[in-house]
């Protein structure tokens, strides 16, 4: 029987942690292996040079940094896949955190120990911190092996700071869906808050060279903190205090909005996504969206209504943020 919810949490998600080490392996060791066929194509090396520089510019490419070792891993690996990976399993690990709980009728069981909520908040966080270092330290054994492998040539201290930063992003996205979780209790919306940020901050990355409003916010977003200065070319910059700080400050928002909260009510700008059923003597009526759920489909489309809006309001708040860029001359 595990002593902590931290130790239940790691037990509980032990298989699913197989699954992604193996997925880790997999992605690192295709990226580091297609480098190697890059540098032995000289096809491929004339493609990109004939590359307009406006196209490779908009999907965040340097022709002459991705030719280089350090620069196709930066780019390739540390600049999306790697990020993508971790942050959708910590964004997962960290709604189904308090939010999950709830969902499943669990959270009572969970209260019910004779802890502190702060302490429950904590050991959560700990459990996603510990999933999520091992996948991290599974991305550095990779990249350790194909640079004494294919004598990449990157050096220590750039491996070790990018790391850093992609351990300390994983875990400020998955602190923002513990977080908005622990405030709501709704799993969608932490999941979809937290993607939003991500995926916001990532774009506005992107389309920063393009215009200077672009380029002033998103030297204010964690993509940008993680990525700043090249840290497997470059080392350690300001960017990953920046991202402890953060992290910190979240941690310390999810504690004080589940101390807080009532979890016997529902968040009051979310009544809205709640249907009651009316019960008027011996009769039930008939809840809003009885007629989905007479097909599979339809099932589908209800249980998932909350996602699907939260996606939708996820959505067009990005595209709002990116629309400065249709302005640039």
């Amino acid at each position: 029987m595990p002593r902590s919810i931290t130790a239940a949490e790691l037990r509980r998600r032990r298989r699913g942690l197989v699954g992604w080490v193996l997925g880790t392996l997999a992605a690192g060791g295709s990226v580091v292996w297609a480098y190697q066929l890059l540098r032995e194509s000289e096809a491929v090396q004339n493609l990109l040079a004939r590359m307009p520089p406006q196209l490779m510019a908009l999907i965040g490419v340097d022709p002459d940094l991705l030719l280089t070792a350090g620069g196709f891993v930066q780019l390739q690996l540390y600049g999306f896949i790697a990020p993508l990976m971790l942050l959708t399993f910590a964004i997962a690990l960290g709604a189904a955190a308090t939010a999950g709980e709830e969902e499943d009728r669990t959270i009572d069981l969970l209260l019910a120990l004779p802890l502190r909520r702060e302490r429950v908040i904590l050991e959560k966080f700990l459990a996603l911190t510990a999933l999520v270092f091992v996948v991290v330290v599974t991305f550095f054994v990779v990249l350790v092996v194909g640079n004494v492998t294919y004598e990449l040539g990157l050096s220590w201290r750039g491996i070790a700071a990018t790391h850093v930063g992609l351990f300390l992003l994983a875990l400020l996205h998955g602190g923002l869906a513990l977080a908005v979780g622990a405030g709501t209790g709704n799993r969608a919306w932490a999941a979809a808050g937290s993607a939003v940020v991500a995926v916001g901050s990532f774009l506005l990355h992107i389309f920063a060279p393009f215009h200077s409003a672009v380029r002033t916010v998103a030297t204010l977003t964690p993509y940008d903190w993680y990525v700043r200065r090249m840290p497997l070319l470059n080392g350690f910059s300001d960017g990953q205090p920046r991202l402890v700080i953060g992290t910190v400050l979240i941690l310390a928002a999810a504690m004080l909005a589940f101390r807080r909260r009532d979890l016997q009510t529902v968040i009051p700008w979310l009544d809205r996504f709640h249907r009651r059923v009316r019960v008027d003597g011996s009769r039930v009526s008939r809840p809003r969206g009885s007629r989905l759920l007479t097909s599979a489909y339809g099932k589908a489309l209800w249980f998932r209504r909350r996602s699907i809006v939260a996606w939708t309001l996820g959505l067009c708040g990005i595209a709002v943020l990116t629309m400065p860029v249709s302005y640039t001359h």
